[in-house]
């Protein structure tokens, strides 16, 4: 009976299901979190096994606040523009 039922996983059939998992992770990540604050939080749990030093995560930190100020200012000056 093994005969009965091959399988023929192809490169085009991978690629497909891995298109679809980084479509479903994006979406996921899209919807419930920013990918800012995901580096943010990354390099957070970075800092607390050791990867990263005070420094580093300071820098990230700035990057992070200074990167949503920018945005932040951007949408209120379109809104006012209206």
């Amino acid at each position: 009976m093994v005969g009965l039922y091959s399988i023929s996983i192809t490169n085009s059939n991978v690629y497909n299901i891995i298109q679809l998992m980084k479509a479903i992770v994006d979406r996921f990540v899209n919807r419930f979190v920013s990918k800012k604050l995901t580096v943010f939080l990354i390099g957070t749990l970075f800092l607390y096994l050791g990867k990263l030093n005070g420094i580093q995560w300071v820098n990230l930190s700035i990057v992070y606040i200074g990167s949503q100020a920018v945005i932040d200012t951007v949408i209120k000056l379109r809104q006012n523009g209206k």
